[in-house]
């Protein structure tokens, strides 16, 4: 069964308009924060105002994209669903995996929001070497068996180099794409590195790794959703 998939990331607040699509993925980043800069990124106000959008504006759109199902991660920006996921609207059209997994007409999906330490935000790995080690801990529980990842930080060396040079991927996320292999593996967090790559997938066709961001560096909507067709 071939499944057309729409991926997005990094919307901030932005809502893309998305094309007809079996999936929408949306790789974190998801909320903008509170307009008023005075207010503490992560503060009770911003997260606040992160919940009211995620049940208005953000539902709303959600109910009227053109596609069957809709699957999501955090990102280093959704403070609300790292520090308080019970106030996220109950219920909203998605799946929300925060390290875990569904399946869904015959697809598997796992989704996990962690990246090397990236500023004091949230979603974060430790600072320093115990930063990796700590996300082979999370990345070791995607299954064998999984045809789309779904995270927010980028593989080491794909999509993962930030503006400044820092390159911002993670070695433990490779190993554990290439120990898994999934048919696509979706994610963002560094906007400029937006792109697609495939890679060898011992004899199987070859997998797809995507930066889905849908925003440039000046947090300008300017990318469309990346689209793929995948074979279950």
């Amino acid at each position: 069964m071939k499944h057309t998939i729409a991926c997005i990331s990094d919307c901030h607040g932005k809502l893309p308009m998305i094309p007809p699509a079996d999936f929408l993925i949306i790789a974190g980043d998801i909320c903008p924060h509170h307009p008023d800069r005075s207010v503490r990124v992560g503060s009770a106000d911003d997260i606040f105002y992160q919940a009211q959008w995620l049940s208005g504006p953000f539902a709303d759109w959600l109910n009227q994209l053109p596609v069957k199902e809709v699957v999501a991660t955090w990102g280093n920006h959704d403070c609300i669903g790292q520090k308080r996921p019970d106030m996220v609207a109950k219920n909203l059209r998605w799946h929300l995996l925060v390290d875990a997994g569904i399946e869904i007409n015959g697809l598997k999906i796992y989704g996990s929001p962690w990246q090397p330490y990236f500023h004091d935000w949230y979603f974060n790995a430790p600072d320093g070497p115990e930063g990796e080690v700590f996300l082979d801990r999370k990345f070791s529980l995607i299954p064998e068996s999984v045809d789309i990842l779904l995270v927010h930080g980028p593989p080491k060396g794909y999509g993962d180099v930030a503006p400044d040079g820092r390159s911002c991927g993670s070695t433990s996320l490779l190993n554990h794409v290439m120990r898994t292999q999934p048919k696509l593996s979706v994610h963002g967090h560094i906007h400029c590195g937006r792109g697609s790559w495939t890679y060898a997938r011992g004899n199987a066709s070859d997998g797809i790794i995507c930066n889905a961001s849908v925003l440039n560096e000046a947090y300008q909507l300017v990318h469309p959703a990346l689209v793929f067709d995948i074979e279950v």
